[in-house]
This record gives C-alpha cells, sequence and structure tokens, in this order.
C-alpha cells in the first residue's frame, strides 16, 4: 500500500514491503513539484485491520493525516485496501 504512495510521487519515499505485518504505524508526508509547479501531497497512513495497531489508534492516526497535510486541504483521497 505504501508502494502506492511511491509511484505517486515518483521515488522511494515511504518503507515498504509485502507481507502482513504493517510498516507504516505514523502518518507521514511527502511532496513532490511537477514539471509545471503543481505540489502533489502524499500522505501514507497506517492500513485498515493491520494487526500491529489497534483499531482505535489506527482511526486516530488516520484522522491525524489531515493535521499534516499543508493548509488542511484534500483534493482526493485514494484508498487502497490490498498491496
Amino acid at each position: 500500500k505504501s508502494a502506492t504512495g511511491n509511484t505517486l510521487i515518483g521515488r522511494k519515499e515511504f518503507a515498504s514491503k509485502r507481507g502482513p505485518t504493517a510498516v507504516t504505524m505514523k502518518c507521514e508526508l511527502r511532496s513532490r513539484t511537477l514539471e509545471d509547479g503543481t505540489v502533489v501531497n502524499v500522505v501514507d497512513t497506517p492500513g485498515l485491520f493491520d494487526p500491529g495497531l489497534s483499531n482505535a489508534d489506527t482511526v486516530r492516526e488516520i484522522g491525524r493525516a489531515l493535521d499534516i497535510v499543508p493548509g488542511n486541504v484534500v483534493h482526493a483521497a485514494l484508498f487502497v485496501l490490498n498491496g
């Protein structure tokens, strides 16, 4: 799932590996500036139902994602359920 964020950014920024255990435990923000000057921000969050965090901690951490996005503005959300 973090690999999708790496694809969107265009380089390996988020730790990623295949398997049943979570890699991402805290929200992480990475940015890329496109040739036309557009800034693309990608937030990697813990996965839903990953065994490394309780559901309550996961929901709380995903909710924190808005706090780390510049201007608290989200134009799109992409949910990757299986990676």
